[in-house]
């Protein structure tokens, strides 16, 4: 594939950006939880796969965290690892974010033992 083709790729890359070289790109993950257990948040970007760790509070109160990316993700999947949130007992939202500042929502919803988020919704 030459160089200039890989601007006509159907996802957004840093390329496309006129801030290409200035902006710092992540995710800010905003939680609520009955329980203080661990959840994954796994991705890939165009440098390859991420694996992140988010630890809510366990009193229902939001719990806030962002995560420097190296690129804008491909694909991003919130889930419940250790099978320690039941149903409603944990609420996850997961932005893109562009220097701290939201861009886009890419994903929201229960997360808990045998079910998952991820973006793009599958």
């Amino acid at each position: 594939m030459e160089p200039e083709s890989k601007l006509s790729l159907p996802f957004l890359i840093r390329k496309m950006l006129s801030f290409e070289h200035a902006a710092t790109i992540g995710l800010r993950i905003e939680t609520t939880a009955t329980t203080a257990n661990r959840i994954l948040i796994r991705g890939a970007t165009r440098e390859g796969k991420f694996v992140l760790r988010h630890v809510p509070t366990a009193d229902r109160a939001r719990a806030t965290e962002n995560f420097r990316l190296p690129d804008i993700p491909l694909w991003v999947s919130v889930t419940d690892v250790d099978a320690a949130f039941k149903r409603g007992d944990l609420t996850v939202r997961v932005f893109l974010t562009i220097d701290d500042d939201i861009l886009q929502k890419l994903c929201a919803g229960l997360v808990y033992d045998n079910l998952g988020i991820s973006w793009p919704d599958n």
